[in-house]
């Protein structure tokens, strides 16, 4: 019958198959459990090569895979390291100032007739409107607005009462 209480095994040479509480360098004991999965710890070479990749125009994903960094643990990084958060997104605006280049290469192509205008076309759409929502006050189209407003209040307090213009 299967009770609820489980025992640690224990190995031949008489250890416990469970994990003893971690050690430091000193060979203190900690409280807690054992850490699991890729190690977390930021570096300035990994925030490097993540940030060099941006700016090449790489994909940040297949980078962060090549890496062996998860996205949340990016995320992470950014929130807790503040000279990585600030080189990230001068990287991100190298790469929209990048992007904005290959606009203009694209429509060369387009010209000279190396790429065709309708793939061209719908290449550059895709491309002007990713660029316009990672830096909108740079890559956006501007909207003014303009134009006379008068607004007519009136008065409840009787019937009579005069309509005043603000």
């Amino acid at each position: 019958m299967g009770g609820t209480d489980k025992k640690p095994r224990i190995k031949k040479n008489g250890s416990s198959a469970v994990p003893p509480a971690a050690a430091d360098d000193a060979g203190a004991v900690k409280s807690g459990k054992r850490k699991t999965g890729r190690p977390t710890t930021y570096t300035q070479e990994i925030g490097d090569a993540i940030c060099e990749a941006l700016v090449e125009g790489k994909h940040l994903m297949p980078t962060l895979d090549a890496l062996g960094v998860r996205w949340s643990t990016v995320c992470r990084w950014l929130e807790a390291q503040p000279a990585f958060a600030a080189m990230y997104a001068r990287a991100g605006e190298r790469r929209a100032d990048r992007q904005f280049e290959q606009l203009d290469q694209l429509a060369d192509d387009i010209i000279t007739g190396k790429v065709d205008p309708q793939a061209g076309r719908e290449g550059g759409s895709i491309r002007k409107w990713a660029l316009s929502k990672r830096l909108p006050k740079k890559f956006s189209d501007k909207v003014e607005l303009g134009g006379d407003i008068n607004v007519t209040t009136m008065r409840l307090y009787g019937k009579d009462a005069p309509i005043d213009k603000v």
